[in-house]
């Protein structure tokens, strides 16, 4: 998981500094000073070899698949009574196992719902690649140290998380007497008391995210095999009774749902099908502003009161002044719906109240980057580009200045369908005149 890399829990990797500690002379992995040097021994903390590594990593990998394989609440009872489910026995030590029976803090996570941007994580399972040369892709395990039969990792897994609004998941959810979320059961209709008609409940659309789950891993050696002894999330506030806290998120690192990464030394993307996409995106946002930089001053004068009219004398206007190639609208690249006013605010048009024209259609500096908050429905992307004006000196004419603007833009539809894709709202957060 090239680019992804987190700092490694202070804590952890003292704990496994200090187990590695060796306890009498005679070791190999131990250095001694001078005999006058007056201080204690200094030990080297072991290593394992890369055959090993690749064994871990597999062990983790084919774990975490099955513990995502199957549905978060599923794992409620599990939690609340603090047993192994038998879908993971295999991956865990037999010393876990015999711990594990009515304790709730035997050291291994079960997945668990958690608020993350606005959102609530309601499932979440591994994010599969396609074609790459690392057949994990998803997981990121670096080896912390070496005690003995048992061995240390930090751990990191790329993940997609099903989500639904925060306050939706709290008119669907409550808590048991564990404290612990189960889904609130729809009465039938007999059931329903009697009395005024309610409302229609407004529809809750699921979303998914792109995330990096990180934990504390504990592995034992026992006759040549490796076993999980403890799968934590590598949080601050783990006991069982914090991890029920939905706020409690920690662990968790929202990445944007595209992974537009390119590989080391190259241009192609880690992931080719999300490449595509980004490309296709990158390319609605450049021209949609290239060709709201024809709109000059003048221009602007005039559209204002088609703007403040409505929809459809705004998208007209738009139509009949920008012009577009192979006989396509503006328009178009648009999603002009009765909210226009909020999500394209005249005030964000590029063009401000300080400026006559813009004097190049070439960009000097150009940046399109997907927010952490990108999700599946709502892709959201940090615009900034730097670009000649013409700018108001007192003169008719004006002078040429460098220009810088920053915008947050949202975009809809499915990038592999051409004509659903569209710029569905823009806000300009700074243009600054540079030189």
């Amino acid at each position: 998981m090239k680019g992804i890399r987190n700092t490694m829990t202070a804590a952890i990797l003292a704990a496994a500094l200090f187990l590695t500690a060796g306890c009498g002379p005679g070791k190999e992995s131990e250095s001694k000073p001078p005999a006058d040097a007056g201080e204690s021994v200094v030990n080297i903390p072991q290593v394992i070899s890369n055959e090993e590594k690749n064994r871990i990593k597999k062990l983790i990998h084919d774990y975490f698949s099955s513990l995502y394989s199957v549905p978060i609440e599923e794992y409620g009872l599990y939690t609340a009574m603090g047993n192994v489910p038998s879908w993971i026995r295999d991956f865990i030590s037999e010393k876990t196992l015999e711990l594990a029976e009515g304790n709730t803090e035997i050291g291994i996570h079960f997945p668990r719902y958690f608020e993350i941007n606005g959102l609530t994580v309601i499932d979440y399972e591994m994010k599969e690649y396609k074609d790459m040369e690392d057949e994990m892709p998803n997981i990121d395990a670096d080896f912390l140290g070496k005690s003995n039969d048992s061995v240390y990792y930090s751990v990191r897994v790329e993940a997609l998380g099903k989500c639904i609004p925060a306050g939706a998941f709290e008119s669907q959810f409550t808590q048991d007497e564990h404290g612990i979320y189960i889904r609130i059961e729809e009465p039938e209709d007999g059931e329903r008391p009697a009395g005024p008609e309610e409302p229609e409940e407004e529809e809750i659309v699921e979303d998914r995210i792109r995330m990096l789950l990180n934990y504390e891993v504990e592995l034992e050696k026992i006759d040549g095999i490796y076993k999980l002894v403890t799968v934590k999330e590598a949080n601050t506030h783990s006991t069982l009774k914090d991890r029920l806290l939905l706020f409690n998120n920690d662990f968790a690192q929202a990445l944007p749902y595209i992974n537009f990464d390119k590989r080391e030394g190259s241009n192609e993307y880690v992931n080719k099908e999300d490449g595509i996409v980004y490309e296709r995106e990158m390319e609605l946002v450049l021209d949609f502003f290239t060709g709201l930089k024809s709109l000059d001053r003048k221009r602007m004068l005039l559209m204002y009161p088609c703007w403040e009219k409505d929809q459809l004398e705004f998208s007209g206007f738009l139509d009949q002044t920008i012009e577009m190639d192979e006989e396509k609208r503006f328009s178009d690249l648009m999603e002009i719906t009765n909210e226009y006013k909020e999500r394209f605010d005249y005030d964000s048009m590029p063009l401000q109240i300080d400026m006559l024209s813009f004097s190049s259609d070439k960009y000097g500096k150009l940046e399109i980057i997907p927010c952490l908050s990108y999700t599946q429905n709502k892709k959201k992307y940090f615009v900034i580009f730097e670009t000649e004006v013409m700018t108001k000196d007192g003169t008719i004419k004006g002078v040429e200045s460098t220009c810088r603007f920053n915008y947050n833009v949202t975009l809809s539809g499915d990038a592999g369908n051409e004509g659903r894709l569209k710029i569905s709202g823009i806000t300009l957060n700074e243009s600054k005149k540079l030189h």
